[in-house]
């Protein structure tokens, strides 16, 4: 993995610890961007737990 960061450093034409900080802002990125969309698909599975719950007691009674 080093080896590649240094490869990829050299093509770029950039310091290793520029390097390091890309992949440490997109490994940052992606996880907020999976716990962003996690909380949305738990606030639509609620939304709709509440909508069939609410069907159910409007035909109950």
């Amino acid at each position: 993995m080093a080896g590649l960061i240094g490869v990829v450093a050299k093509r770029l034409d950039v310091s290793p610890d520029r390097v390091f900080l890309l992949i440490g802002l997109l490994t940052f990125a992606s996880g907020l961007l999976t716990i962003v969309v996690l909380f949305i698909r738990y606030i639509v599975n609620y939304a709709t737990l509440t909508s069939v719950e609410l069907d159910e007691a409007i035909t109950r009674g």
